[in-house]
């Protein structure tokens, strides 16, 4: 069955699109495939009665950004979680010899989930794929109003997955580029990532903005929130025209409100580069 996508915004942004990668782990790398997948596999779920793909991303996640061996089992794994995939049995006998104390951590486990999930992933990644050319092909993409202010409840959302997705920078996960993500903002409204919907950046487009980047330096336990830093790195024109060498404005109206944007979706400490 073909993905009935009904939503403007989305449909824009995957027409004005090429073609998204056919591998598991380049769509999921990508904020903006991954989540369309993620739609596209909850929709799957709600069309079809089946949620396997949609119970298959969520784990790669998990996996893919440091969850604990045994998270990982208790919410995606166990049979009593009510999880809809058919694991292999060499995924739940590697959980076991944890359990049983046969192997001292779950680096295994997680390695032998990891290849799993490439594997459980690649039939529903190409259908999905299937399913955007299609969307492509019928070429829907057309401008879309900037004169209303972006939902700020919408905003937050996709903002705060974008956070908890952004692994750690230093860990053995993740270098600089991998932890680090940009931001587009203006006093009254901070986007980030890639993955809102096109006329929200058409909104700030319209009216200029800063761009500038968030890195997660500490994701945080128990213990500690964590930490992000931000840095500002070029100013925009109304229009969409870089400023070029001509003197920036003052950014402590941008850092206000990127560390509030921050602070909405999540309790890390914000600091600034400057």
């Amino acid at each position: 069955m073909a993905w009935q996508l009904t939503d403007d915004d989305w449909l824009a942004r995957i027409a004005a699109e090429t073609a998204p990668p056919r591998d598991v782990p380049s769509v999921l790398s990508s904020e903006l495939w991954a989540n369309a997948f993620s739609m596209w596999a909850t929709d799957q779920g709600y069309t079809t009665g089946d949620y396997t793909a949609s119970a298959l991303y969520r784990t790669w996640v998990d996996v893919r950004y440091g969850t604990a061996g045994e998270t990982v089992y208790a919410q995606h794994l166990d049979p009593a979680s009510g999880t809809p995939v058919a694991w292999p049995a060499s995924v739940l006998e590697r959980f076991a010899r944890v359990a049983n104390g046969m192997d001292s951590d779950y680096s295994g486990a997680l390695a032998e989930a990891q290849h799993a999930l490439e594997e459980m992933l690649q039939p529903y990644v190409d259908q999905f794929c299937a399913d955007v050319l299609e969307i492509q092909s019928r070429n829907v993409s057309e401008p879309t109003p900037t004169a209303t202010k972006p939902d700020v409840g919408v905003v937050d959302g996709i903002n705060q997955t974008v956070l908890k997705e952004l692994p750690e920078f230093r860990s053995e996960k993740a270098n600089l580029i991998e932890s680090q993500v940009r931001f587009y903002a203006t006093p009254d409204l901070v986007l980030i990532g890639d993955s809102h919907p096109a006329s929200y950046y058409d909104y700030l487009t319209a009216r200029g903005y800063t761009i500038g980047t968030v890195t997660m330096m500490r994701r945080g336990s128990g213990f500690s929130p964590g930490r992000v830093e931000v840095g500002i790195l070029e100013v925009i024109n109304p229009g969409g025209q870089p400023l070029g060498d001509r003197v920036p404005p003052d950014q402590d109206d941008i850092r206000k409100a990127v560390t509030e944007a921050i602070g909405r979706v999540s309790n890390k400490e914000v600091r600034h580069n400057r």
